[in-house]
């Protein structure tokens, strides 16, 4: 099998006739003419034809998804996918509300929008559903929140990349309850660039939130961007009681100007891999779900104000590195590396009611973590480095030998 793929096609193979349907799945009757599109084939495809289509997915290629052999490449289903997609791709463009709007009604799974004049979406909502696609911020977008206005994802995957950012000027207020832009349902928001804009003139009173996370399937990944709030960068719901949705910071540089850089008060799941986070009053507060860190920098220079505003969220906390407040459930934190520094000395507050884990098997941290959170097996050094830190790490084992 896999026979077709060797067609000479392959290089003027344009996928005019369009291999996606809305909901982003493929429509094999619909792709005769893309050389990989047989069925038949299975997910088997010729070298040559791959060498044709290998600048299109190249950055996408993880080596899980490829086994070759003498005169065949081996794909999974899944990048047979993606090779499809692409190949159909198209972008669109838009510089007003209405060309913006009629420009994501007409998408398909692959394609780029390329938002190229300042946009005010303040009275307008840019609604993602069952699409995956680029939005590429060539210019800044204005919202006041993604309930009825911003950048929403419902279903889907939107990737945003680019210079400009998705801005506002609209303070946090009952009409205006979630951030600036939203990622909901089965939604999954990408951040490869561009990033948020959320400060206000006061922020420790009126402020404005990011990225807001909402229920049990929602995926939101930070890859790179510039992320500045009042309060904070990223957010979940409190009323989000059932684990499954994951927010993965991996890049970019993201700071809270009066309070806390994320906020996570629901029973998801917090991955940190990289990246800059920075809160005034803390890098992080758990009130709820599992955080994992294995990687970044995490900053608190004690200059924040939660405020006592309001009886929800970080209102009346103290400022930390890491605020394990656990107010709404159980907390569990994994610490394997990372650098942590904070300006008060206070590297962990520890909430009492409900359950908090703490577990440390790595990292550097400006001052000496206590030992009771420092896991069996390893160590903190008992001096800081030249830069002021100390590093936990694990302890060396002595050679077993064997007896003959």
């Amino acid at each position: 099998s896999g026979s077709s793929g060797s067609s000479s096609g392959g290089s003027s193979s344009g996928g005019s006739s369009g291999g996606s349907s809305s909901s982003g799945k493929v429509k094999w009757e619909n792709i005769e003419d893309v050389p990989v599109a047989d069925k038949e084939t299975d997910g088997i495809i010729s070298k040559e034809t791959f060498s044709i289509l290998k600048d299109k997915i190249l950055d996408g290629i993880k080596a899980k998804d490829i086994e070759t052999s003498d005169d065949r490449v081996f794909i999974t289903a899944d990048l047979l996918r993606r090779v499809i997609t692409l190949l159909n791709a198209h972008s669109q463009s838009a510089t007003t509300v209405d060309s913006l709007i009629t420009a994501i009604t007409n998408l398909s799974s692959g394609d780029t929008l390329d938002i190229n004049e300042e946009i005010d979406l303040s009275e307008s909502v840019a609604q993602f559903s069952g699409l995956d696609v680029e939005v590429k911020l060539n210019k800044d977008v204005i919202s006041s929140n993604a309930k009825t206005s911003g950048f929403r994802c419902d279903s889907g995957t939107v990737t945003i990349t680019g210079e400009g950012l998705l801005k506002t000027e609209t303070p946090f207020s009952s009409t205006n309850s979630t951030g600036i832009a939203v990622v909901n349902g089965t939604g999954e928001m990408i951040f490869d660039g561009s990033g948020i804009s959320a400060v206000m003139s006061d922020p420790k009173n009126n402020g404005q939130f990011g990225v807001f996370i909402s229920g049990s399937s929602a995926k939101l990944t930070v890859n790179a961007g510039n992320f500045a709030a009042g309060w904070y960068c990223l957010t979940g719901n409190g009323t989000d009681k059932t684990p499954g949705s994951v927010i993965t910071v991996n890049g970019g540089e993201l700071r809270s100007i009066a309070d806390y850089c994320i906020y996570h008060p629901h029973a998801g799941t917090l991955y940190v891999n990289g990246g800059y986070i920075y809160g005034a009053a803390g890098a992080i507060c758990m009130m709820n779900g599992k955080c994992y860190i294995t990687g970044g920098e995490l900053t608190s220079d004690n200059t924040g104000d939660t405020g006592d505003k309001w009886s929800d969220g970080t209102g009346g906390q103290e400022n930390a590195c890491i605020n394990l407040a656990a107010k709404y459930g159980p907390v569990e934190m994994y610490i394997s590396g990372g650098k942590f520094t904070t300006a008060n000395d206070t590297l962990f507050i520890i909430g009492t009611k409900n359950t908090v884990t703490l577990v440390i098997t790595g990292g550097k941290f400006n001052v000496k973590p206590d030992a009771k959170y420092i896991a069996e097996g390893c160590v903190c050094s008992d001096e800081p480095d030249e830069d002021g830190y100390y590093t936990v790490y694990q302890q060396a084992t002595e050679d077993v030998v064997e007896e003959e």
